[in-house]
């Protein structure tokens, strides 16, 4: 994704240069934290994912004074099912010549924020090493399972979170520099 930000150049004209690259680069850094933070709340108004699974799946590679870029690194890796809001259910069934009732327990997720639980057949919570998610069973046998995944990051901010990225760059950027430029003319001691 490539974001052309206007009136720089008006700015180079007006202004002090080795100031003004300073206060384009806190600029840069300050705005795109704030248009990751956006997009990311964009993104979990749509889907039950929280703040901390989001952030982990995404990098920000911060501006230098001498190359004024910023670069989101997204992960295209899908996101396991057991972020969004995974659980574990009881499932209560009756085996067909039997009197009584045999309980099993099986996973449920909400992907979509608006959407309903969603139950998956055959799937359970387990602990794989460290990390607790949603599993199914390859097969019949025992093992091997297979964490369930579902959507990437990639995909998510592509949909949702990539309007709102350019609207905040457009709304802020140029009064985030401003805000830098003078306050760094105020400690240079001048104006």
């Amino acid at each position: 994704m490539r974001i052309t930000v206007t009136g720089v150049k008006r700015l180079e004209r007006q202004l002090d240069p080795k100031l003004l690259q300073l206060a384009l680069k806190r600029g840069l850094e300050r705005t795109t934290t704030t248009a990751v933070k956006e997009a990311s709340q964009a993104v979990r108004a749509i889907y039950n994912i929280k703040a901390r699974d989001v952030k982990d799946n995404l990098r920000v590679k911060k501006p230098t004074v001498r190359d004024l870029v910023v670069t989101i690194y997204m992960s295209s890796k899908p996101i396991p099912l057991f972020a969004f809001g995974g659980r574990r259910i009881k499932v209560r069934k009756k085996p067909r010549n039997s009197s009584r009732t045999r309980t099993y327990y099986g996973a449920s997720a909400k992907i979509l924020r608006k959407g309903k639980r969603v139950k998956y057949k055959g799937a359970f919570i387990a602990s794989k090493g460290a990390k607790t998610g949603i599993f199914k069973r390859k097969g019949a046998a025992r093992l091997p399972i297979v964490e369930k995944r579902v959507i990437s990051p990639t995909t998510m901010f592509r949909k949702y979170g990539v309007d709102r990225i350019e609207e905040v760059f457009n709304r802020v950027f140029e009064e985030r520099v401003m805000a830098d430029y003078r306050y760094r003319i105020s400690k240079a001691g001048g104006a």
